[in-house]
């Protein structure tokens, strides 16, 4: 077998030894579960480091409409493909080590280790998908898995009611994206939906028409809705009910970022009013996401929402053509997110003992001065705030100025307008990034917590990982071994951090103002919960749940009546038909047996005695055959 087959086979092979680990084994033994989640990060390893530039290609036969057409799971692993799937390798397996002490006295560890396994199969599946069809698949597995992940802690009526609500907006998206690929079959586009993601020569005018616009806008409406994008992003808050390890899972690289590679794989068919309504709803995601996170006073809230500015900015660039880019920031961006959010739920932990209301468990005045101690985790916190403030010497700073448009050199008012709005976000990104590293290491000292080497070594390693030298040995380009590997065009960076610099001025000087306590509320409204949307959410929410008491009613007041009856019946009939069979066709049946068996006794008997009474029943028998032979 080749090493892709091997590959292939690696992931759900860690599945099912996660479903054998929950099941069987002692709970007591926790670094159990982190065995299976080995094997797809050696496997994904061990192709890379063989490979030769090649890729391989892989197809499963599902069904076969006509001979024409068929629906296939195709699989292409390639070096960008390849990168993305170890990247979620990566972080599951960290996020799994971290959670073996975070969620040491839960029971359920088994449970949610099986979980981010499958999760982690979906979020490969979907990076690896070729077709369509074998997206959609995965899209909506990832989309099911994120549903129970956030929901792990069930028995908190708000860890259930922010699932749900989570996963009624994701529906919507599920719903235009399989719009979409209707739209493409119904117009014979069997290619982009079996084969590949790829639209025929001569496709660029069939969506240039109107249709074809639709149907890219269902698309692009699919890939903003899975990416949280505003004005859709009221589920991103609802979402931190999860444990603090499922936040750093879904807000880093893998569910999110759904979107952004489904965009950033059909940007080059898309029309160009699509990709400049792409770009301006990321530049709106991005303020509306840094305004949101610099108005909240909670440090996870604050992660969110900076997850759904980060977001906008690579949708925004990809919308400027930038989808290469893109893949640099996505990889980027999920060392040092993910290190944020494992790094808060150390700190929550730490102090997972005192009685403080669900809504505050995380808030800065609890987590305020215990990082000021010197330690690793107020290093890890610099590094992981520097990055995400885009500062020199970080992977952050590259990448994001990678995804800014040059407008000096086209004139072109629309990149003018996309490059003050991505200059104001990195000073908002700034001044949240400085709030965080005041509240939490320059304010008066607290005990710190005490050292989990499960906790602290994937915060330490995704903290290094967040340095310039992912990318290369140059701190100001993009050119390296990264882009050499992915086949991505890198190049030299203009050092342009000056916006991220007064961000981090205005957190110092804002540090001792009442101003985050009187943030404008309507921001808050507006950014943070949206009302519109939190309305039609609770509306949906009550017209399921009154669909629900209506169906309920009509099982107990229509249908189990009528099966009631329909089976009583059935009784009632069973038993006149045991009557029937017994008492007449059988009686019928034996007196008719009878009469044949002593009328043909009496026959024999004088056959046997009269050879004149035998010659009279043959003659009789003869004229009868004869007859009905004549008249037949």
């Amino acid at each position: 077998m080749t090493d892709a087959g091997i590959l292939i086979i690696a992931y759900p092979l860690a599945v099912l030894l996660s479903l054998v680990a929950w099941l069987f084994l002692p709970r007591k033994v926790k670094v159990v579960f982190l065995l299976p989640a080995l094997i797809p990060l050696a496997a994904m390893l061990a192709f890379l480091a063989g490979n030769n530039g090649a890729y391989a290609e892989f197809t499963i036969p599902f069904l076969q409409v006509s001979e024409r057409f068929s629906l296939e799971i195709r699989f292409q692993v390639d070096h960008l493909r390849a990168a993305m799937a170890l990247l979620v390798s990566l972080l599951s397996f960290l996020i799994q080590s971290f959670s073996v002490s975070y969620l040491k006295d839960d029971d359920s560890q088994g449970y949610f280790h099986f979980l981010i396994g499958l999760f982690q199969l979906a979020m490969t599946g979907l990076f690896l998908s070729t077709s369509f069809f074998s997206l959609f698949i995965f899209w909506e597995l990832v989309g099911i898995l994120s549903y129970l992940l956030v929901q792990f802690w069930y028995k908190k009526p708000s860890a259930a009611d922010s699932a749900f609500r989570v996963i009624l907006i994701n529906k919507a998206g599920d719903f235009f994206l399989l719009s979409a690929i209707g739209l493409l079959l119904s117009f014979g586009l069997f290619f982009p939906v079996s084969v590949k993601m790829m639209f025929p020569e001569g496709a660029d005018i069939f969506l240039a028409s109107p249709t074809g616009q639709l149907l890219c806008f269902f698309l692009l409406i699919s890939a903003v809705i899975k990416s949280a994008q505003f004005p859709f992003s009221v589920w991103l808050k609802r979402a931190m009910a999860g444990p603090a390890s499922v936040s750093a899972l879904l807000h880093s690289a893998t569910m999110v970022a759904a979107g952004v590679w489904l965009m950033s794989r059909m940007a080059p068919f898309m029309p160009p009013q699509v990709m400049t309504v792409l770009a301006l709803l990321g530049l709106v995601s991005l303020l509306a996401g840094n305004l949101a996170a610099l108005g909240s006073s909670q440090l996870k809230s604050t992660l969110a929402f900076s997850t759904m500015a980060q977001l906008g900015l690579m949708m925004a660039a990809i919308g400027l053509g930038k989808a290469e880019s893109c893949m640099l920031h996505l990889i980027s961006h999920a060392s040092y997110k993910a290190g944020l959010f494992l790094l808060c739920g150390w700190l929550m932990h730490a102090l997972s003992g005192q009685e403080v209301p669900e809504n505050e468990t995380d808030s800065y005045s609890r987590l305020s001065g215990m990082l000021a101690s010197p330690g690793w985790g107020k290093w890890s916190l610099m590094i992981l705030l520097a990055a995400l403030a885009g500062l020199p010497l970080t992977s952050g700073f590259i990448s994001k100025e990678a995804l800014y448009p040059e407008p000096w050199h086209s004139g072109n008012p629309m990149e003018w307008l996309l490059f003050a709005g991505m200059q104001a976000g990195s000073f908002l990104t700034a001044a949240y990034a400085g709030r965080i590293f005041l509240v939490l290491c320059m304010s008066e000292k607290k005990a710190a917590p005490a050292f989990s080497f499960p906790m602290a070594f994937p915060v330490i390693f995704l903290s290094l990982a967040s340095g310039f030298w992912i990318f290369g040995f140059n701190p100001f380009s993009s050119e390296g071994w990264l882009t050499d590997f992915l086949g991505i065009v890198g190049h030299a960076l203009r050092p342009d951090f000056m916006a991220a610099l007064l961000g981090i001025g205005f957190a110092w000087l804002s540090r001792n103002w009442s101003f985050y306590q009187q943030f404008p509320q309507w921001l808050k409204l507006v950014f943070q919960e949206f009302r519109p949307f939190e309305h039609a959410m609770d509306k949906a929410g009550s017209f399921t749940l009154s669909l629900a008491a209506f169906s309920r009613k009509a099982d107990s007041s229509v249908l189990d009546p009528a099966i009631e009856f329909a089976s009583k019946s059935l009784v009632v009939a069973g038993y006149f038909s045991r009557f029937t069979d017994r008492y007449m066709i059988d009686g019928l049946l034996r007196v008719s047996g009878n009469f044949f068996y002593r009328a043909g006794g009496m026959l024999f008997f004088q056959a046997r005695h009269s050879a004149r009474f035998a010659a009279w029943v043959a003659i009789l028998v003869l004229i009868l055959l004869i007859y009905f032979s004549y008249y037949r």
